[in-house]
């Protein structure tokens, strides 16, 4: 990689905003996706049928917003949502729940 690239790579990089809004709603058969936040990127939409293609379409909505030419979209940072919306759209396992707790006995309450 040329240092005119990487010059290129990393002005085109300061242009992503560290977070994105989306909306995503989850049909029978696909998920729809619209970036409503910042301004710039309102009025974009994705489609995709599953979770994986969904964040690899918010991806792209947002370098084709940006303007991001296919030459450099490799080496652009990826927008990744949160674990709790996979696990919400049941596409990502929830840990068995585990605490360790103390049970007490509240002797005003006990019926002899």
């Amino acid at each position: 990689m040329s240092k005119k690239d990487t010059e290129k790579i990393l002005q085109l990089r300061k242009k992503f905003p560290k977070e994105i809004g989306v909306l995503v709603c989850k049909t029978e058969n696909c998920y729809t996706a619209e970036i409503v936040g910042p301004k710039s990127f309102k009025g974009a939409f994705s489609q995709a049928n599953n979770f994986s293609e969904l964040i690899a379409m918010v991806n792209d909505c947002a370098q084709t917003v940006l303007e991001i030419s296919k030459k450099y979209s490799s080496e652009m940072p990826q927008y990744m949502p949160p674990i709790s919306l996979a696990q919400s759209l049941n596409e990502f396992p929830k840990p068995n729940f585990k605490e360790a707790v103390r049970f007490s006995i509240d002797f005003r309450n006990v019926c002899v």
